[in-house]
């Protein structure tokens, strides 16, 4: 009969391996609070609550809640990215909230139309001619907004 002997305490200590560092979640970033708002979805059918926020000198913005049904990521999206989009669209043309689409790859479907009517509620975009389109012209009312979130922190 062969006797199975248990590794000691030291062995096991050894041999154990350490946890991997948790990543961080979008959502868990370290990006300071200066500004909670609500707005009405584009179809003005439920409610939005976002915040506005800084981290390293950058603005960044997120979709804390919903008083509708739809599911959202949470994330915090850096300004400059949106407006990285945004500015490709010609001036006048018309933009709808596809041209966000590609922040939230593999995220909810509602994610690009919330973070729009975010922009739109905070004069980054404005209502255009029809239904469901809107034009950018510039950033300045939105970037002005921001230094008054930011000042009043």
């Amino acid at each position: 009969m062969v006797k199975k002997t248990t590794p000691t305490k030291s062995v096991k200590k050894a041999t154990a391996k350490k946890a991997a560092p948790k990543k961080q979640k979008d959502n868990e970033l370290p990006v300071q609070l200066i500004h909670s708002g609500k707005c009405p979805t584009l179809s003005g059918r439920s409610t939005l609550t976002f915040h506005v926020g800084v981290m390293d000198g950058n603005a960044y913005i997120r979709v804390y809640s919903n008083t509708g049904g739809g599911m959202h990521s949470k994330t915090w999206i850096p300004v400059a990215e949106i407006l990285g989009l945004l500015e490709k669209h010609p001036k006048g043309e018309t933009v709808t909230s596809y041209a966000l689409h590609k922040l939230f790859v593999n995220r909810s479907a509602n994610d690009a139309p919330f973070y729009f009517a975010v922009c739109l509620y905070l004069k980054l975009v404005n209502l255009g001619e029809k239904k469901r389109q809107y034009a950018y012209d510039s950033s300045d009312a939105f970037l002005a907004q921001v230094d008054k979130f930011k000042a009043a922190k």
